[in-house]
Protein backbone atom coordinates (compact mmCIF):
# COMPACT_ATOMS: atom_id res chain seq x y z
CA UNK A 1 0.00 0.00 0.00
CA UNK A 2 0.90 3.28 -0.67
CA UNK A 3 -0.63 6.68 1.48
CA UNK A 4 -0.16 10.12 0.21
CA UNK A 5 -1.54 13.18 2.16
CA UNK A 6 -2.27 16.91 0.69
CA UNK A 7 -3.87 19.44 2.21
CA UNK A 8 -6.97 20.97 0.36
CA UNK A 9 -8.49 23.94 1.81
CA UNK A 10 -7.87 25.52 5.13
CA UNK A 11 -9.57 28.24 6.76
CA UNK A 12 -8.21 30.23 10.08
CA UNK A 13 -9.19 27.39 12.71
CA UNK A 14 -10.14 24.70 10.79
CA UNK A 15 -8.18 22.45 7.29
CA UNK A 16 -9.13 19.60 5.67
CA UNK A 17 -6.87 17.04 4.45
CA UNK A 18 -7.17 14.58 1.76
CA UNK A 19 -5.54 11.45 2.01
CA UNK A 20 -5.24 8.75 -1.11
CA UNK A 21 -3.94 4.97 -0.23
CA UNK A 22 -3.12 2.90 -3.38
CA UNK A 23 -2.27 -0.45 -4.34
CA UNK A 24 -4.51 -1.94 -1.54
CA UNK A 25 -7.72 -4.53 -2.20
CA UNK A 26 -9.31 -3.05 1.02
CA UNK A 27 -9.32 0.23 2.48
CA UNK A 28 -6.60 0.66 5.32
CA UNK A 29 -7.98 0.10 9.22
CA UNK A 30 -7.92 2.52 11.60
CA UNK A 31 -5.04 5.05 12.47
CA UNK A 32 -4.41 8.09 13.98
CA UNK A 33 -3.53 11.22 11.57
CA UNK A 34 -1.12 13.38 14.24
CA UNK A 35 -0.67 17.42 14.22
CA UNK A 36 1.51 19.35 17.00
CA UNK A 37 0.03 20.33 19.63
CA UNK A 38 -3.51 19.00 19.02
CA UNK A 39 -5.33 15.92 19.76
CA UNK A 40 -4.60 13.08 17.04
CA UNK A 41 -7.75 12.30 14.78
CA UNK A 42 -8.66 9.36 13.63
CA UNK A 43 -8.61 8.31 9.70
CA UNK A 44 -11.79 5.78 9.62
CA UNK A 45 -11.52 2.87 7.97
CA UNK A 46 -15.10 3.56 7.32
CA UNK A 47 -14.63 7.15 5.35
CA UNK A 48 -12.25 5.23 2.53
CA UNK A 49 -14.14 5.98 -0.58
CA UNK A 50 -12.76 3.74 -3.68
CA UNK A 51 -12.30 5.26 -6.60
CA UNK A 52 -14.46 3.73 -9.65
CA UNK A 53 -13.72 6.47 -12.25
CA UNK A 54 -17.70 6.43 -12.09
CA UNK A 55 -17.68 2.66 -12.21
CA UNK A 56 -15.77 2.38 -15.25
CA UNK A 57 -13.01 0.39 -13.40
CA UNK A 58 -13.05 -3.18 -13.33
CA UNK A 59 -13.86 -4.35 -9.28
CA UNK A 60 -10.36 -6.13 -9.27
CA UNK A 61 -8.91 -2.88 -10.69
CA UNK A 62 -10.40 -0.78 -7.75
CA UNK A 63 -7.11 -0.48 -5.34
CA UNK A 64 -7.12 3.06 -4.69
CA UNK A 65 -9.04 4.95 -1.67
CA UNK A 66 -9.36 8.34 -1.04
CA UNK A 67 -11.29 10.41 2.07
CA UNK A 68 -10.89 13.93 3.33
CA UNK A 69 -10.18 14.41 6.80
CA UNK A 70 -11.43 17.55 8.67
CA UNK A 71 -8.89 18.93 11.57
CA UNK A 72 -10.62 22.00 13.67
CA UNK A 73 -9.48 24.10 16.96
CA UNK A 74 -6.43 25.07 15.24
CA UNK A 75 -4.54 27.96 15.62
CA UNK A 76 -5.16 31.01 13.47
CA UNK A 77 -1.58 31.74 11.21
CA UNK A 78 0.06 28.69 12.53
CA UNK A 79 2.27 25.97 10.68
CA UNK A 80 1.41 22.48 10.96
CA UNK A 81 2.95 19.38 10.22
CA UNK A 82 0.41 16.30 9.55
CA UNK A 83 1.99 13.08 9.66
CA UNK A 84 -0.01 9.54 9.11
CA UNK A 85 1.11 6.01 8.90
CA UNK A 86 4.41 7.33 7.42
CA UNK A 87 2.63 10.03 4.95
CA UNK A 88 3.88 13.73 5.80
CA UNK A 89 2.19 17.18 4.55
CA UNK A 90 2.95 20.58 5.40
CA UNK A 91 0.33 23.61 5.97
CA UNK A 92 -0.70 26.62 7.93
CA UNK A 93 -3.87 28.49 8.63
CA UNK A 94 -5.18 31.38 7.40
CA UNK A 95 -4.12 34.58 9.54
CA UNK A 96 -6.78 36.78 11.08
CA UNK A 97 -5.17 39.94 9.45
CA UNK A 98 -2.52 40.82 6.54
CA UNK A 99 0.95 41.16 7.88
CA UNK A 100 2.45 44.67 8.31
CA UNK A 101 4.53 45.67 5.84
CA UNK A 102 7.87 44.88 8.05
CA UNK A 103 6.53 41.42 8.67
CA UNK A 104 6.88 38.13 7.08
CA UNK A 105 4.34 38.86 4.03
CA UNK A 106 1.67 36.00 3.79
CA UNK A 107 2.99 34.41 0.69
CA UNK A 108 0.78 32.39 -1.24
CA UNK A 109 2.00 29.67 -4.69
CA UNK A 110 0.87 29.84 -7.67
CA UNK A 111 1.16 26.98 -10.42
CA UNK A 112 -0.20 25.52 -13.88
CA UNK A 113 0.31 22.71 -15.96
CA UNK A 114 2.15 19.90 -15.18
CA UNK A 115 3.42 17.23 -17.73
CA UNK A 116 4.76 15.01 -15.43
CA UNK A 117 7.32 13.42 -18.48
CA UNK A 118 8.80 16.81 -19.15
CA UNK A 119 9.66 17.34 -15.38
CA UNK A 120 12.94 19.40 -15.52
CA UNK A 121 13.12 20.25 -11.56
CA UNK A 122 10.04 20.91 -10.21
CA UNK A 123 10.99 19.23 -6.94
CA UNK A 124 14.53 21.29 -6.44
CA UNK A 125 12.34 24.11 -7.56
CA UNK A 126 10.02 23.55 -4.60
CA UNK A 127 13.12 23.46 -2.39
CA UNK A 128 14.78 26.67 -2.82
CA UNK A 129 11.13 28.55 -3.05
CA UNK A 130 10.65 26.77 0.30
CA UNK A 131 14.56 28.04 1.96
CA UNK A 132 13.38 31.63 1.10
CA UNK A 133 9.57 32.55 0.97
CA UNK A 134 7.36 29.34 2.24
CA UNK A 135 4.54 29.69 0.54
CA UNK A 136 0.85 29.97 3.29
CA UNK A 137 -1.50 28.60 0.62
CA UNK A 138 -1.54 28.01 -3.34
CA UNK A 139 -3.68 27.94 -6.23
CA UNK A 140 -2.80 25.43 -9.05
CA UNK A 141 -4.94 26.96 -11.59
CA UNK A 142 -5.68 23.88 -14.08
CA UNK A 143 -3.98 21.10 -16.05
CA UNK A 144 -2.69 19.23 -12.85
CA UNK A 145 -2.82 16.18 -15.29
CA UNK A 146 -2.90 15.83 -18.96
CA UNK A 147 -5.43 13.23 -19.35
CA UNK A 148 -5.69 14.00 -23.54
CA UNK A 149 -1.97 13.77 -23.99
CA UNK A 150 0.13 10.23 -24.05
CA UNK A 151 -3.09 8.22 -24.10
CA UNK A 152 -6.03 8.93 -26.64
CA UNK A 153 -4.07 9.65 -29.45
CA UNK A 154 -5.10 8.60 -32.89
CA UNK A 155 -4.96 5.29 -33.38
CA UNK A 156 -5.16 3.92 -29.94
CA UNK A 157 -8.86 2.17 -29.42
CA UNK A 158 -11.40 3.69 -27.70
CA UNK A 159 -12.89 1.91 -24.53
CA UNK A 160 -14.39 3.28 -21.09
CA UNK A 161 -12.56 0.74 -18.80
CA UNK A 162 -9.21 1.75 -21.39
CA UNK A 163 -10.11 5.72 -20.26
CA UNK A 164 -10.52 5.00 -16.68
CA UNK A 165 -7.36 2.78 -16.31
CA UNK A 166 -5.16 5.66 -18.39
CA UNK A 167 -6.11 8.72 -16.45
CA UNK A 168 -6.47 6.94 -13.15
CA UNK A 169 -2.71 5.93 -13.49
CA UNK A 170 -2.10 9.70 -14.62
CA UNK A 171 -3.29 11.26 -11.54
CA UNK A 172 -1.56 8.89 -9.27
CA UNK A 173 1.76 9.24 -11.37
CA UNK A 174 1.33 12.56 -10.50
CA UNK A 175 -0.17 12.95 -6.84
CA UNK A 176 1.30 9.70 -5.28
CA UNK A 177 4.71 8.99 -7.36
CA UNK A 178 8.09 10.85 -7.07
CA UNK A 179 7.48 13.86 -9.29
CA UNK A 180 7.83 17.19 -8.52
CA UNK A 181 4.34 17.54 -8.51
CA UNK A 182 4.12 15.60 -5.31
CA UNK A 183 6.65 17.81 -3.19
CA UNK A 184 4.11 20.66 -4.47
CA UNK A 185 1.19 19.17 -3.45
CA UNK A 186 2.09 18.68 -0.07
CA UNK A 187 3.70 21.85 0.81
CA UNK A 188 0.69 23.74 1.76
CA UNK A 189 -2.84 24.17 1.34
CA UNK A 190 -4.23 24.12 -2.02
CA UNK A 191 -7.09 25.53 -4.42
CA UNK A 192 -7.36 23.60 -7.36
CA UNK A 193 -9.22 25.64 -10.36
CA UNK A 194 -9.46 22.59 -13.00
CA UNK A 195 -8.82 23.45 -16.81
CA UNK A 196 -9.28 21.93 -20.06
CA UNK A 197 -6.33 19.02 -19.94
CA UNK A 198 -8.31 17.61 -16.76
CA UNK A 199 -10.76 16.28 -19.70
CA UNK A 200 -9.05 17.29 -22.69
CA UNK A 201 -7.66 20.12 -25.29
CA UNK A 202 -11.13 22.65 -26.16
CA UNK A 203 -13.21 21.13 -23.83
CA UNK A 204 -16.55 20.43 -24.09
CA UNK A 205 -16.17 21.33 -27.49
CA UNK A 206 -14.98 18.88 -29.71
CA UNK A 207 -11.19 18.92 -30.82
CA UNK A 208 -9.87 17.60 -34.01
CA UNK A 209 -6.61 16.56 -32.76
CA UNK A 210 -8.43 13.98 -30.62
CA UNK A 211 -10.60 11.82 -32.97
CA UNK A 212 -12.79 10.46 -29.86
CA UNK A 213 -14.06 13.82 -29.17
CA UNK A 214 -15.69 14.30 -32.76
CA UNK A 215 -18.50 12.33 -31.32
CA UNK A 216 -20.60 13.38 -29.04
CA UNK A 217 -21.20 10.00 -26.78
CA UNK A 218 -17.48 9.44 -26.13
CA UNK A 219 -17.53 12.91 -25.35
CA UNK A 220 -19.84 12.43 -22.64
CA UNK A 221 -17.97 9.02 -21.87
CA UNK A 222 -14.55 11.07 -21.25
CA UNK A 223 -16.24 13.58 -19.32
CA UNK A 224 -18.17 11.92 -17.09
CA UNK A 225 -14.81 9.61 -16.27
CA UNK A 226 -12.35 12.50 -16.66
CA UNK A 227 -15.14 14.34 -13.86
CA UNK A 228 -15.31 11.42 -11.42
CA UNK A 229 -11.80 11.48 -11.29
CA UNK A 230 -11.43 14.91 -10.56
CA UNK A 231 -13.39 15.57 -7.82
CA UNK A 232 -12.08 12.31 -6.29
CA UNK A 233 -8.20 14.24 -6.45
CA UNK A 234 -9.07 18.02 -6.48
CA UNK A 235 -12.23 18.54 -4.40
CA UNK A 236 -12.45 18.52 -0.99
CA UNK A 237 -16.16 18.61 -0.88
CA UNK A 238 -18.17 16.92 -3.59
CA UNK A 239 -20.62 19.22 -3.27
CA UNK A 240 -18.68 22.31 -4.57
CA UNK A 241 -17.39 20.34 -8.30
CA UNK A 242 -17.26 22.95 -10.48
CA UNK A 243 -18.66 25.68 -7.65
CA UNK A 244 -17.01 28.94 -6.83
CA UNK A 245 -15.16 28.93 -2.82
CA UNK A 246 -14.67 32.67 -1.49
CA UNK A 247 -12.23 32.85 1.59
CA UNK A 248 -10.79 36.05 3.31
CA UNK A 249 -7.72 37.43 4.83
CA UNK A 250 -8.14 40.71 6.95
CA UNK A 251 -9.28 43.17 4.61
CA UNK A 252 -7.86 40.68 1.29
CA UNK A 253 -11.21 38.91 -0.22
CA UNK A 254 -10.78 35.57 -2.03
CA UNK A 255 -12.95 34.06 -5.32
CA UNK A 256 -11.92 31.18 -6.61
CA UNK A 257 -13.94 30.33 -9.54
CA UNK A 258 -13.90 27.18 -11.92
CA UNK A 259 -13.82 28.13 -14.97
CA UNK A 260 -13.99 24.81 -17.29
CA UNK A 261 -16.06 21.96 -15.38
CA UNK A 262 -19.50 23.44 -16.32
CA UNK A 263 -18.67 25.05 -19.03
CA UNK A 264 -20.93 24.52 -22.06
CA UNK A 265 -20.42 24.20 -25.71
CA UNK A 266 -19.90 27.14 -28.37
CA UNK A 267 -19.72 30.61 -27.65
CA UNK A 268 -21.86 30.97 -24.31
CA UNK A 269 -21.19 30.48 -21.02
CA UNK A 270 -17.65 29.22 -19.43
CA UNK A 271 -19.19 28.80 -16.26
CA UNK A 272 -22.44 28.03 -14.56
CA UNK A 273 -24.94 31.02 -14.30
CA UNK A 274 -24.94 30.71 -10.42
CA UNK A 275 -21.48 31.12 -10.07
CA UNK A 276 -20.98 33.82 -12.50
CA UNK A 277 -23.69 35.96 -10.99
CA UNK A 278 -21.84 35.02 -7.63
CA UNK A 279 -18.84 36.18 -9.23
CA UNK A 280 -20.41 39.75 -10.23
CA UNK A 281 -21.88 39.98 -6.86
CA UNK A 282 -18.81 39.31 -5.32
CA UNK A 283 -17.24 41.66 -7.48
CA UNK A 284 -19.41 44.71 -6.81
CA UNK A 285 -19.78 44.29 -2.87
CA UNK A 286 -16.15 44.10 -2.50
CA UNK A 287 -15.25 45.91 0.99
CA UNK A 288 -11.27 45.55 0.12
CA UNK A 289 -9.03 44.60 -2.41
CA UNK A 290 -10.27 41.26 -3.91
CA UNK A 291 -8.27 37.80 -5.53
CA UNK A 292 -9.93 36.65 -8.22
CA UNK A 293 -8.92 32.74 -9.49
CA UNK A 294 -9.87 31.53 -12.92
CA UNK A 295 -8.29 29.27 -15.23
CA UNK A 296 -7.14 31.40 -17.78
CA UNK A 297 -6.71 34.94 -18.30
CA UNK A 298 -9.16 37.51 -18.77
CA UNK A 299 -6.16 40.10 -20.22
CA UNK A 300 -7.01 38.16 -23.77
CA UNK A 301 -7.64 38.03 -27.01
CA UNK A 302 -11.04 36.03 -28.16
CA UNK A 303 -9.32 32.57 -29.94
CA UNK A 304 -9.78 32.97 -33.68
CA UNK A 305 -12.22 30.55 -35.63
CA UNK A 306 -9.84 28.64 -36.53
CA UNK A 307 -8.47 28.32 -33.08
CA UNK A 308 -11.86 27.62 -31.33
CA UNK A 309 -11.70 24.75 -33.64
CA UNK A 310 -8.27 23.48 -33.53
CA UNK A 311 -6.67 24.50 -30.01
CA UNK A 312 -9.06 26.33 -27.45
CA UNK A 313 -11.52 28.95 -26.78
CA UNK A 314 -9.97 31.71 -24.76
CA UNK A 315 -12.40 33.33 -21.93
CA UNK A 316 -13.31 36.60 -24.51
CA UNK A 317 -14.92 34.09 -26.81
CA UNK A 318 -17.69 33.73 -24.27
CA UNK A 319 -20.09 36.04 -25.22
CA UNK A 320 -22.68 35.58 -22.44
CA UNK A 321 -20.30 35.62 -19.53
CA UNK A 322 -17.36 37.80 -20.38
CA UNK A 323 -18.75 41.59 -21.06
CA UNK A 324 -20.40 41.16 -18.18
CA UNK A 325 -17.28 40.39 -15.77
CA UNK A 326 -15.42 42.99 -17.25
CA UNK A 327 -18.03 45.71 -16.93
CA UNK A 328 -18.34 45.13 -13.15
CA UNK A 329 -14.25 44.48 -13.13
CA UNK A 330 -14.21 47.74 -14.37
CA UNK A 331 -16.83 49.69 -12.07
CA UNK A 332 -15.67 47.81 -8.88
CA UNK A 333 -14.57 50.22 -6.17
CA UNK A 334 -11.70 48.55 -5.17
CA UNK A 335 -8.44 46.73 -6.94
CA UNK A 336 -9.12 43.30 -7.84
CA UNK A 337 -5.71 41.23 -9.04
CA UNK A 338 -6.27 38.14 -11.02
CA UNK A 339 -4.35 34.60 -11.04
CA UNK A 340 -4.61 32.54 -13.75
CA UNK A 341 -2.48 30.11 -16.15
CA UNK A 342 -2.98 27.88 -18.79
CA UNK A 343 -1.41 29.73 -21.36
CA UNK A 344 2.71 27.96 -21.33
CA UNK A 345 4.38 31.91 -20.23
CA UNK A 346 4.86 33.72 -16.59
CA UNK A 347 3.85 37.53 -17.01
CA UNK A 348 2.26 40.06 -14.96
CA UNK A 349 0.36 43.36 -16.11
CA UNK A 350 -2.45 45.38 -15.30
CA UNK A 351 -4.68 48.51 -16.51
CA UNK A 352 -6.07 51.36 -15.05
CA UNK A 353 -9.76 51.63 -14.94
CA UNK A 354 -12.70 54.07 -15.83
CA UNK A 355 -12.21 57.79 -13.79
CA UNK A 356 -9.39 56.71 -12.17
CA UNK A 357 -10.61 53.97 -10.29
CA UNK A 358 -8.31 51.33 -8.65
CA UNK A 359 -5.77 49.32 -11.15
CA UNK A 360 -6.51 45.20 -11.91
CA UNK A 361 -3.80 43.74 -12.00
CA UNK A 362 -3.09 39.92 -13.37
CA UNK A 363 -0.09 37.33 -12.92
CA UNK A 364 0.15 34.32 -15.18
CA UNK A 365 2.08 31.41 -14.05
CA UNK A 366 2.25 28.62 -16.90
CA UNK A 367 3.95 25.79 -17.16
CA UNK A 368 5.51 24.22 -14.34
CA UNK A 369 6.51 21.27 -16.81
CA UNK A 370 5.77 22.10 -20.86
CA UNK A 371 3.74 19.41 -21.80
CA UNK A 372 5.88 19.14 -25.57
CA UNK A 373 9.24 20.79 -26.68
CA UNK A 374 10.60 23.35 -24.43
CA UNK A 375 8.88 26.14 -22.81
CA UNK A 376 9.66 29.35 -25.40
CA UNK A 377 6.11 31.50 -25.38
CA UNK A 378 6.05 34.83 -24.46
CA UNK A 379 3.26 37.31 -24.76
CA UNK A 380 2.64 41.00 -23.68
CA UNK A 381 -0.88 41.55 -22.89
CA UNK A 382 -3.22 43.23 -25.25
CA UNK A 383 -3.22 46.99 -25.38
CA UNK A 384 -6.45 47.35 -24.18
CA UNK A 385 -8.89 45.87 -21.81
CA UNK A 386 -11.18 44.18 -23.09
CA UNK A 387 -9.10 43.51 -26.31
CA UNK A 388 -11.97 43.82 -28.63
CA UNK A 389 -14.71 46.18 -27.77
CA UNK A 390 -18.26 45.21 -27.51
CA UNK A 391 -20.30 48.13 -26.99
CA UNK A 392 -19.00 49.21 -23.45
CA UNK A 393 -15.41 50.75 -21.96
CA UNK A 394 -11.67 50.09 -22.82
CA UNK A 395 -8.86 51.36 -21.48
CA UNK A 396 -5.06 50.30 -21.89
CA UNK A 397 -3.30 47.92 -20.53
CA UNK A 398 0.30 47.59 -19.58
CA UNK A 399 2.79 44.47 -19.04
CA UNK A 400 5.76 44.66 -16.42
CA UNK A 401 8.81 44.28 -19.24
CA UNK A 402 10.38 42.38 -16.44
CA UNK A 403 8.14 39.35 -16.32
CA UNK A 404 8.21 38.74 -19.88
CA UNK A 405 10.37 35.48 -19.92
CA UNK A 406 9.94 32.49 -21.45
CA UNK A 407 10.51 29.32 -19.11
CA UNK A 408 8.75 26.77 -16.91
CA UNK A 409 7.66 28.23 -13.75
CA UNK A 410 5.64 29.60 -10.72
CA UNK A 411 4.89 32.27 -8.99
CA UNK A 412 4.77 33.47 -4.97
CA UNK A 413 3.07 36.30 -4.15
CA UNK A 414 3.93 37.85 -1.02
CA UNK A 415 0.79 40.36 0.44
CA UNK A 416 1.39 42.76 3.65
CA UNK A 417 -1.13 45.28 4.30
CA UNK A 418 -0.87 48.91 5.78
CA UNK A 419 -3.97 51.65 6.30
CA UNK A 420 -6.09 49.61 3.86
CA UNK A 421 -3.30 49.36 0.99
CA UNK A 422 -2.44 45.76 0.31
CA UNK A 423 1.28 45.48 -0.98
CA UNK A 424 2.33 43.04 -3.61
CA UNK A 425 5.48 41.63 -4.05
CA UNK A 426 5.48 38.88 -7.46
CA UNK A 427 8.91 36.81 -7.94
CA UNK A 428 8.54 34.32 -11.06
CA UNK A 429 10.83 31.34 -10.29
CA UNK A 430 12.02 29.46 -13.24
CA UNK A 431 12.44 25.54 -12.99
CA UNK A 432 15.27 25.60 -15.32
CA UNK A 433 17.58 28.46 -13.61
CA UNK A 434 16.84 27.61 -10.09
CA UNK A 435 20.08 29.72 -9.40
CA UNK A 436 18.54 32.82 -10.72
CA UNK A 437 17.42 35.60 -8.23
CA UNK A 438 13.75 36.21 -9.60
CA UNK A 439 13.01 39.91 -9.95
CA UNK A 440 10.71 41.13 -7.56
CA UNK A 441 7.59 42.81 -9.13
CA UNK A 442 6.00 45.51 -6.42
CA UNK A 443 2.51 47.18 -6.86
CA UNK A 444 -0.01 47.67 -4.22
CA UNK A 445 -3.94 47.90 -4.40
CA UNK A 446 -6.76 49.11 -3.11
Amino acid sequence: MQLVLVPHSVTQTTANLWLCASETDVPPGDFPLTLQDVPPVTVSQASWRVVTADGELPAEERKTWVQVVHCDGLDPGTSYVATAEGAMARFSTLPTSLPRPNETPFTVLLGSCYAAHNDHGVGPMMDIIGQNLRPSIKFLCGDQVYLDQQGFLPGIPFTAKGMARGFLAKYLRNWTGTSGFGKVLREGATWFSPDDHEYWNNFPNPATAHPATLFEGRRKTITRIARSLCRDFQIDDPALDGAHRTFKVGILEFFVADTRTNRESGNHKFQADVDQQALIDWVEALQGPGVLVVGQPIFDQPASALGAMFADRTLPNYEDQYPPLVRSLLSARHSVLVLTGDVHYGRVASTMRLSGNPEIFEVIASPAAVVFGPPENTSAAPEMFPAKSSGGAQVPARTFPESERAGDNFATLGFTEASGIVRVTVRLWYVREPAREPTPIRFSLT
